[in-house]
């Protein structure tokens, strides 16, 4: 039981830290050439097909199973998305519920 627990745990620390290499690419990403001025950023959705299929190639890009994903051919506002949308699905979240409600 003791190896489980330890592989799981393994685990969990293996996907924090692909996810956390995501959010810093994309947040390197939306850093440069004043992106982060576009009007509605975070406000105005991507389209949610594209960022989908965005969060599946990060994923795999990261975990080394795909090949380098090209943000420069996205638009802001799906990478914007894209960003929001890993945030609002990681665990543990970054803001614990317990201060949220």
């Amino acid at each position: 039981k003791d190896w489980r627990n330890s592989m799981a745990a393994g685990w969990e620390n293996q996907k924090l830290q692909e996810t956390h290499r995501i959010v810093k690419k994309l947040t390197s990403w939306l850093e440069q050439d004043n992106r982060l001025k576009e009007e509605g950023i975070f406000r105005i959705c991507g389209s949610s097909r594209r960022m989908d299929q965005l969060v599946e190639d990060l994923h795999l890009e990261v975990s080394g199973r795909g090949s380098e994903v090209k943000l420069d051919l996205q638009d802001v506002h799906s990478v914007a998305g894209t960003l929001k949308r890993i945030i609002s699905r990681m665990q543990p979240p970054i803001i614990p519920l317990d201060i949220v409600q």
